[in-house]
C-alpha cells in the first residue's frame, strides 16, 4: 500500500473511477486509493495502477544471530531498533524451527543456540560495513551467543537460504501443516510467542514460531 500512488477501478455495475495521482502528496479527500488497495478486489477490478520506485540500494549486509533463549532475541529486536537501525529485514526464529532446520542440514548455529534474529541492512557500500558492525555490536550486547556476518550477495545467501528452508523443513516435524498469519505489536512479541507455546502444549500440537518483526 505504500508505493501505491493511484489507481484507476471498475466498482460493481460498471462505474470506473479514478483514484489518487501521480503526485507524491495527495492528502486532500478520502484515501480511496488505500481502501482499494486494502480491500485485495473485494471493492473494484483494478485496471490501472500508478506505483512508486525505490532506487536498488547499492549494497546490502545480513547478520544471523543466535541467543540461548526466545526472549533474550526478542529483546534484543528491541534493542536494534531503539539504536535507530532501521534494518531492511529483520526475521525472528524460534527453538522449534531452530531444530527442524538443523534435522535437515549442519546448523551454522551451537547446538544450544534456542532461538535467532536475522537481519538485512542495505545502503551504501561506503556506510554499510560500519553499520554491519553497529548491529553486530547491538546484538551482542544483547546477550547474541552467536553471529554469522554476510557482506554482499556470495555472503549473504547462506543465510537467507535458511529462512526459504522453513516450510520444508516443516514437514519433519510432522506430515501435514498448517500455515497461519497473526500479528502483534513488538512489544507484546514475548508475551504472544510464550501464549503461543501454552496453546501448543495445552494441545499436543507442534507449533512452529516464526516471522517478520
Amino acid at each position: 500500500r505504500d508505493f501505491v500512488l493511484g489507481l484507476t477501478a471498475v466498482l460493481p455495475g460498471g462505474q470506473v473511477i479514478a483514484c489518487g495521482g501521480r503526485t507524491h502528496k495527495n492528502v486532500a479527500g478520502l484515501d480511496l486509493t488505500r481502501l482499494l488497495v486494502g480491500s485485495e478486489g473485494t471493492l473494484a477490478f483494478i485496471t490501472e495502477a500508478i506505483l512508486k520506485l525505490l532506487p536498488k540500494p547499492e549494497a546490502t549486509a545480513s547478520v544471523l544471530a543466535g541467543f540461548a533463549a526466545e526472549p533474550e532475541a526478542l529483546a534484543a529486536a528491541g534493542a536494534v531498533f531503539r539504536a535507530g537501525l532501521l534494518p531492511a529485514a529483520l526475521e525472528f526464529l524460534g527453538a522449534e524451527v531452530l531444530d527442524c532446520l538443523a534435522r535437515l542440514r549442519p546448523a551454522p548455529w551451537p547446538r544450544e543456540t534456542r532461538a535467532a534474529l536475522l537481519l538485512r541492512l542495505d545502503g551504501s557500500e561506503a556506510a554499510l560495513a560500519a553499520d554491519l558492525d553497529r548491529a553486530a555490536a547491538i546484538l551482542r550486547g544483547a546477550s547474541a551467543t552467536h553471529l554469522d556476518q554476510g557482506l554482499g550477495r556470495d555472503r549473504e545467501e547462506p543465510l537467507w537460504e535458511l529462512r526459504r528452508l522453513i516450510n520444508p523443513a516443516a514437514f519433519l516435524v510432522a506430515p501435514d501443516k498448517m500455515s497461519d498469519d497473526v500479528t502483534v505489536p513488538r512489544g507484546k512479541l514475548v508475551a504472544a510467542t510464550a501464549g503461543i507455546r501454552r496453546i501448543g502444549a495445552g494441545t499436543g500440537l507442534p507449533i512452529l514460531v516464526f516471522g517478520h518483526i
